[in-house]
Parts: C-alpha cells; sequence; structure tokens
C-alpha cells in the first residue's frame, strides 16, 4: 500500500479513531458493490456504524491533510455529536 506509512502516522496522531486497512483484492465483488468501492484509494469514514464521509483518489504529495480534515470534521467533531442527541443550542454541560 503506497500510503502505508502516512496511514500509520495518522493512527498514532489519533488515538480515538480507529483505521482499518482492506486489501481489495480479497474481497468478493459482492462486497465491493455494497461499499461502493470504485476507486482506489478510497478512505471511508464511519461513526455510529454509519457512514458519514467518502474520500476518494486522494492526491500523492500530501494525502494525510484531507485525511487528517475529516476526521476532525466528521469523526472528531462534539459540535456535531451534541446537536445530533439534541445538546448544544445554548446548553452547556
Amino acid at each position: 500500500m503506497r500510503f502505508h506509512p502516512k496511514y500509520v502516522d495518522m493512527s498514532a496522531a489519533f488515538p480515538d479513531v480507529a483505521f482499518v486497512s482492506v486489501d481489495i483484492d480479497t474481497l468478493d465483488d459482492a462486497v465491493l458493490d455494497r461499499i461502493r468501492i470504485e476507486t482506489v484509494p478510497s478512505f471511508l469514514f464511519f461513526r455510529d456504524g454509519k457512514e458519514v464521509a467518502r474520500l476518494v483518489g486522494v492526491a500523492h504529495k500530501r494525502p494525510g491533510k484531507p485525511i487528517a480534515a475529516a476526521i476532525r470534521e466528521h469523526l472528531l467533531s462534539e459540535r456535531r455529536a451534541d446537536r445530533r442527541h439534541g445538546e448544544g443550542r445554548g446548553q452547556r454541560r
């Protein structure tokens, strides 16, 4: 995997996020169809079991930048989680 060293660095930088790598050559076509993988690399971001973002065909020069931005926006954003649970609108915890 071309991104493997960066992927390892990113997993160390975001210890609260689970990173999973999948070799698509070992997956059944039905699985690829279900998760809609058409381009490599594809990075799928899940929160609470639901896909919340996807990056496809990340540039090779600085792949960590858009991945880190997606993690911060979709996985680490407390404000988004609070809104989803009815908190955060003028309320303090």
